[in-house]
């Protein structure tokens, strides 16, 4: 019986060469070689699609001098099972024991897998060798996603930024003090459950109280208010009112608190601690926008009426960043 030795396998990270089906050198030889101390990576991935070493019937594939079509077939041409028999792989990757191939996608890590194949042939012949995989966290930052002078902290398999005050997002590309959390009737992205008031007159009702909607109207000033449950704490900004559809409906001035749980309120203030009354709707329908002295911490914003034109009525949006 011929001896039986294993194939070896190379799992390599992502390269994408945009508009590359495939490279190919039609010459009698292609030499790869580094500097001393140096390395040749070549690398493939779920991107760009994978690296193969082929041989026609007359030729070779040489590694530090082993012929490895050489090792990889059985001279008899039996049929081989291939089992991992010690150590384990990278979480992700397997081994196809009718094959021999080992694929998957390699974790984003620095670490080192060292593992056992034994090959076994019909005849219950086998063949044991060990194989070392090293996987090289990738840099998740050198794409540098973080806009607007935010700045990049990479992660396993992902990054966050930190974004300047006035911005926000995932990768900093929103402009919070313009960012529309969606009360407005065009965008309503905020539910209606999670618009609440407190005293509405006749059947305005909290949830009609969206910027461009039919709005809401309280039975009094000071006694009633307008509320916005934006969903988890975000860095809020700015407000936009106007008054109701109705023209006898409207806020002139009011006050807003706010709250990170629904249950403590603080009153937003100026610099001097000076409780801040925001001016309203002149005219019903003109919509008036107002930009906080310095973003606030909120989940919960609240509207207090605090003059009007006989009830006060108001449609709002709120315009704040996640965390």
């Amino acid at each position: 019986m011929a001896s039986l030795m294993l194939f070896v396998a190379v799992l390599c990270q992502v390269l994408r060469i945009a508009g590359t089906a495939f490279f190919e050198v039609q010459y009698p030889s292609v030499v790869l070689s580094a500097e001393i101390g140096g390395n040749v990576t070549i690398r493939a991935g779920p991107d760009s699609g994978s690296i193969f070493l082929k041989s026609s019937t007359r030729g070779s594939i040489y590694i530090d001098g082993t012929d490895m079509m050489a090792i990889i077939e059985d001279p008899e041409g039996n049929t081989i099972q291939y089992d991992k028999i010690s150590g384990a792989f990278p979480p992700g990757v397997v081994l196809n024991k009718d094959t021999g191939d080992i694929s998957g996608v390699i974790p984003d890590i620095d670490a080192v897998y060292e593992f056992g194949i034994r090959a076994t042939d019909n005849h219950g012949k086998h063949a044991d060798q060990t194989f070392t995989i090293l996987t090289r966290e990738k840099n998740q930052c050198r794409a540098i996603p973080c806009k607007n002078g935010g700045s990049c902290i990479d992660d396993i398999s992902d990054y966050s930024c930190n974004c300047p005050n006035a911005y926000g997002g995932k990768n900093c590309q929103l402009d919070c003090v313009n960012n529309a959390v969606g009360v407005d009737s065009g965008l309503m992205h905020i539910p209606d459950a999670q618009m609440s008031a407190h005293f509405s007159h006749a059947d305005y009702a909290a949830w009609n109280g969206r910027l461009h909607g039919s709005g809401w109207v309280g039975e009094q000033v000071l006694n009633s208010w307008l509320q916005i449950d934006l969903g988890s704490v975000m860095r809020w900004f700015a407000v936009t009112m106007q008054g109701a559809v109705s023209s006898s409906f409207y806020t002139t001035a009011y006050t807003m608190t706010y709250s990170e749980d629904g249950d403590n309120f603080q009153t937003v203030k100026d610099a001097a601690l000076n409780t801040l009354i925001f001016n309203g709707s002149t005219l019903y329908d003109v919509p008036t926008r107002t930009v906080l002295p310095v973003p606030l911490q909120a989940r919960y914003v609240r509207f207090i009426p605090q003059t009007s034109a006989t009830n006060p009525g108001m449609r709002v949006e709120v315009f704040a960043c996640p965390q």
